[in-house]
């Protein structure tokens, strides 16, 4: 199982909370990166969270 790394310079002060069976991690991840305006990069042993560059 993959680590997550958020990357960030300043604490967030947004909580998203889900409820959910038998959805595809990929999924989950995608939708967590674009309602925290963040990108989501898939490494060999994590995955990372950062900030969208504007």
């Amino acid at each position: 199982m993959p680590n997550f790394i958020r990357e960030q310079p300043e604490p967030a002060t947004r909580r998203n909370t889900f409820s959910l069976s038998n959805v595809p991690l990929t999924h989950v991840i995608g939708c967590l990166a674009l309602l925290s305006g963040a990108k989501a990069l898939h490494g060999r042993h994590a995955m990372i969270f950062s900030p969208v560059a504007d």
